[in-house]
This record gives structure tokens, sequence and C-alpha cells, in this order.
């Protein structure tokens, strides 16, 4: 099911944002599937964890994984 609803959101995702991110559909196509694949791990990892985060902060944490790689969380 949520691989499904993810597969629509991606779909929309492609074709409101085509080409915001490269000249080349090949290297949009990666980055939609890197977005893609990468939420839903991060939500399947919350449901498996209970929900114990608020929803707003794995909005968050998975804002900044995906945008900034773990670079975003290592500590100085």
């Amino acid at each position: 099911m949520g691989d499904k609803i993810n597969q629509k959101i991606m779909a929309q995702q492609a074709i409101r944002n085509k080409g915001a991110f490269s000249d080349d559909p090949l290297t949009d196509n990666l980055v939609f599937v890197y977005f893609g694949a990468n939420s839903t791990l991060l939500y399947r990892q919350w449901v498996k964890d209970g929900k114990q985060m608020p929803i707003e902060q794995l909005i968050e944490v998975a804002t900044h994984l995906i945008c900034d790689g773990l670079a975003a969380f290592v500590k100085s």
C-alpha cells in the first residue's frame, strides 16, 4: 500500500518538478527515485519504532537527510 502511494506521489512530483534538478531527464529520474526510496524507508522505520517521534520531527529529519545527507547530523 505504502509503495503504491509513494509511486503516485513520485510520479506527480516528477511531472511538477520536471527539469528542476537537471537538464537531463535521466538524472531527474535518479533524483526522484532516491527521494522516493529514502522517504519510504524513513517512514517505515518511524512506524517500526512505534511512531514515538512526532511526525513533524520525522519530516524535518527526513528533509535534512535527503537534502543534506549525513553531514547534517555529524557531530562536530
